[in-house]
């Protein structure tokens, strides 16, 4: 069988994904660096997961950081949420992860996912 896209870009990030989260729209940019945008959905505990390995402190995630995540573009609508706390991640080889969640569903969050070179 194929590989997932989700499976791609755990290969490219080295980024996991919780088992179950499921992938909305993923849109792929390769000019000069590599930029991946994923909008993902995910139950609570999945979300959990996803952040343990990220060393990323639930505090990091702040209203005023949504502007990291960009200008609403066809399916990629970060401004639209009335809620969307934003956190950064630096990573090794001078990537970058922003992601930011959706709560307005608490049991299916929509999570807006990030990385690119720097």
């Amino acid at each position: 069988s194929g590989v997932s896209a989700l499976q791609q870009i755990e290969q490219t990030t080295g980024i996991r994904f919780p088992q179950g989260a499921a992938r909305i729209e993923l849109a792929r940019a390769s000019d000069s660096d590599l930029l991946i945008r994923a909008k993902l959905a995910m139950t609570p505990a999945q979300w959990t997961a996803f952040l343990a390995p990220l060393t990323l402190p639930a505090d990091a995630f702040e209203e005023e950081k949504r502007y990291l995540l960009g200008t609403n573009d066809g399916w990629w609508h970060p401004k639209d949420p009335t809620s969307l706390p934003t956190a950064q991640l630096t990573l090794p080889d001078a990537k970058v992860l922003n992601v930011g969640v959706d709560r307005t569903d608490p049991q299916r969050l929509q999570v807006y996912f990030v990385w690119h070179g720097t």
